[in-house]
């Protein structure tokens, strides 16, 4: 995963991690990514599966409960055995040879707690897996909420124009088109969605410089998020917040008024 691009890299710490992956069928050479160790200087940072995730995992068909299971807990032994750090880094670099196989060395800058960056990489590697379908029904609660205003509202204030590339293509009075996509800051197939269509990215995107491009989506005040919305911008887009009915009636005001 591209996880680099989101700290600049002249700042923070620049660490290490290795990612544990589990193969239900070796010789399928697909895997399942179940724990992550992260460390620097001075400090080392494990986080396996949870126990709620690895049951949702245990219960898919094509998952040998047992053998997961075992995996996860002869990995927890390693992890949380009373070994020095360069003794666990160097059984990890060894690497197994087993249902259970580990990355080569990556490296993450970051100016945050090493607990902070390994929470992140937990969810970019493990946790995304179990909260993209809440993710989708939020996003898809945001396009009928957007979609019923449109249509009540501010029927007055805007006409539709059909669009392949975007979930609403609106013009205003002034006849300017404001094209939104919906999505999450905190996926970055989202990100990758709205700057393919963005001709500041994408040299081949047929969208005029001309138009107004807006992602649509809650802010953050995190620094990771903070850079991805610095991407859009650069990208011609105009993030604006759709958390909820409001802030969404307050970013269609935006657009009518440009």
């Amino acid at each position: 995963m591209g996880v680099d691009y989101n700290i600049p890299l002249n700042l923070g710490v620049d660490r290490k991690y290795h990612i544990v992956r589990f193969f239900p069928k070796k010789s399928s050479y697909e895997f399942i990514n179940i724990a992550i160790i992260i460390y620097d200087n001075q400090n080392i940072e494990k986080r396996v599966i949870t126990e709620k995730h690895l049951t949702k995992l245990s219960n898919c068909n094509f998952i040998n409960n047992k053998i997961i299971k075992n995996a996860v807990a002869n990995l927890k032994n390693l992890l949380y055995a009373n070994l020095s750090k360069s003794e666990l880094i160097s059984n990890l670099k060894n690497r197994y040879k087993n249902s259970i196989d580990t990355s080569f060395s990556l490296s993450y800058r970051s100016n945050k707690s090493i607990h902070e960056v390994s929470d992140f990489l937990y969810n970019e590697y493990i946790g995304y897996k179990f909260q993209e379908k809440i993710k989708k029904d939020k996003i898809e609660e945001i396009k009928e909420v957007t979609n019923t205003l449109l249509h009540s509202e501010f029927k007055s204030y805007f006409k539709y124009e059909k669009s392949q590339e975007f979930d609403f293509s609106l013009i205003n009075k002034k006849n300017r088109v404001h094209n939104i996509i919906v999505g999450s800051l905190l996926k970055q197939d989202d990100i990758k969605k709205a700057l393919f269509v963005s001709p500041f990215f994408n040299e081949s995107s047929n969208i005029k410089e001309k138009y107004d491009f807006f992602y649509v989506n809650e802010l953050s005040e995190d620094d990771i998020l903070a850079k991805r919305l610095n991407m859009l911008e650069k990208g011609k887009f105009n993030p604006l917040n759709a958390n909820n009915k409001d802030n969404i009636v307050k970013s269609l005001e935006i657009i009518v008024d440009n």
